[in-house]
């Protein structure tokens, strides 16, 4: 019976070691001390605040190449994405977040190695799409010759500056957690849409859309915030 016991000991804490090395590789990555889940609120440069904290968060992670200077940052929940009313028009200026970004400097100090518009990292949340199909919006203008703009869509972002530092940040219960600072450039633009026939459909649709940057919208959004702890007093 006792050398039962002795195998049955050693085969779980065989599995509890194989199950902790298992996750240990899931969540070691090449940008761990930048990677995390985090609640925050944005503010223009000029202190405005775009939006207060609430029932949102935005990750940070590492790329599919898994190196040190490579970082994604995305807003998970499309906070600052874009909006249009009933007839189609824009009504909001800044597009969802997910850029991803080469960096240099550490967790504590970084920024972007470039943070002009040809090397700021594309926004791959993708361009915001018509409200309104083709002739829609217009009864004056056919579907067939119908066109429709997005004016101010932020396209592409760079990290002018950011920093995440240990238990410098207080979560909503009060106790001390890890904060996080990002000041974004966001590079703005127009997309056009041109309607286009779909034969398999037999109506007329928006092509993909073309992106035209120009820099007089171009916005700096700050992003401060706390870890996410998974617990309930923590929530927003």
């Amino acid at each position: 019976m006792k050398n039962v016991f002795i195998i049955l000991s050693s085969v779980i804490l065989s599995v509890c070691f194989t199950a902790c090395e298992e996750e240990l590789e899931i969540w070691d990555s090449a940008t761990y001390e930048y990677s995390g889940r985090w609640h925050f609120k944005a503010m223009g440069e000029n202190g405005q605040i775009l939006k207060e904290y609430g029932n949102h968060t935005i990750q940070t992670y590492n790329s599919a190449n898994d190196v040190s200077d490579e970082l994604w940052i995305y807003d998970v929940n499309n906070v600052f994405a874009a909006k249009e009313d009933s007839e189609g028009e824009r009504t909001g200026n800044i597009g969802g977040i997910k850029i991803k970004s080469q960096l240099e400097g550490d967790y504590s100090n970084f920024h972007s190695v470039d943070n002009s518009e040809e090397g700021a990292g594309l926004n791959a949340s993708g361009y915001p799409v018509p409200g309104v199909a083709p002739g829609e919006a217009d009864e004056d203008v056919p579907a067939e010759d119908d066109v429709n703009v997005i004016p101010y869509y932020f396209n592409k972002g760079t990290v002018l500056e950011g920093r995440i530092l240990e238990g410098a940040g207080t979560s909503k219960s009060g106790s001390p957690v890890d904060s996080i600072y990002l000041r974004l450039k966001l590079f703005a633009g127009e997309i056009v849409y041109n309607s286009v026939y779909d034969a398999e459909n037999e109506s007329y649709v928006w092509d993909s859309g073309e992106f035209s940057y120009y820099a007089q919208p171009d916005s700096i959004v700050i992003i401060s915030g706390t870890r996410y702890t998974g617990f309930e007093e923590d929530e927003y």
